[in-house]
């Protein structure tokens, strides 16, 4: 989910409006809003005092170790990063496009590069694990980095049982509207969740951008008039973060050869 934040404030703003209007329409919304972004709802309300994180296990593949998402089927392979090169806005754009190409990414398989103050990291998840493949990602990355392998498991603290307690609050609104039962009972459901598959996070990490990347086909004039400013910007920022994903084929397609009007007029 990419704005979370606008999923919570829809589903706040629903729950709203069927205690203050409760008739059928602003029952079945808080309804569907709750049962869609619950889960986020509570990690918000949770987030504020105690950060927390997807649960991962440690998991071995071949010589690599890897950090296991067991709800969403993910495998994580973490470095530690020291770039070999320092362009900055356009003069780093050649190497983006080569490391991108290189890398030749496939469904179900992405490429993070995570800045924390002074360090950075690289991670890459995949879906289907193949020691082989995850040699291939490691050399081409070693083209532009120096890595140190690492991992990100999570610590063994669950959510606070009060997020049970917090779900349940919209029974007492029952008496105002019987909507509130089914979406109390939606709440427990997504807590459960909560407590199950989330960990206490060992640090905090409110990144100041985040971003992905799925077609790298920016035009130069594009990537001249903004590459100063933004790498200016990037250079102040203290946690960033950017995932590189499968290039869709809708992008490969606007980039094939197009009939010209010249070619139209001469029946080509």
């Amino acid at each position: 989910m990419r704005r979370p934040h606008i999923y919570i404030y829809a589903a706040l703003f629903a729950l709203a409006a069927a205690l203050l209007a409760p008739h059928p329409l602003t029952a079945l919304m808080a309804i569907a809003t709750t049962a869609l972004w619950g889960e986020w709802l509570l990690l918000w309300a949770y987030g504020h005092r105690w950060p927390l994180e997807p649960y991962r296990e440690k998991m071995q593949i071949g010589r690599y170790v890897a950090a296991y998402d067991p709800r969403r089927r993910l495998y994580h392979i973490l470095w530690k990063a020291e770039p070999t090169r320092s362009e900055l806005g356009i003069s780093a754009a050649q190497p983006i496009h080569e490391m991108y190409a290189s890398l030749a990414l496939q469904p179900g398989e992405y490429v993070s590069v995570v800045q924390l103050g002074n360090e950075r990291f690289i991670r890459y998840t995949t879906k289907a694990p193949d020691e082989s493949r995850i040699a291939h990602v490691e050399a081409v990355l070693r083209t532009y980095f120096v890595l140190h392998p690492t991992t990100w498991v999570s610590l063994r603290v669950v959510p606070d049982r009060w997020i049970m307690y917090v779900a349940a609050a919209p029974l007492a609104l029952a008496l105002f509207n019987p909507t509130f039962f089914l979406i109390g009972a939606l709440l427990l459901y997504h807590a459960r969740n909560v407590r199950r598959w989330y960990r206490q996070a060992d640090v905090e990490l409110a990144f100041e951008a985040v971003g992905t990347k799925r077609d790298i086909g920016t035009t130069r004039q594009t990537l001249e008039t903004f590459a100063g400013a933004e790498a200016s910007a990037i250079a102040k920022m203290k946690k960033w973060a950017v995932t590189f994903a499968q290039r869709p084929e809708q992008a490969w397609r606007k980039n094939s050869a197009r009939p010209t009007k010249a070619s139209q007029r001469s029946g080509a």
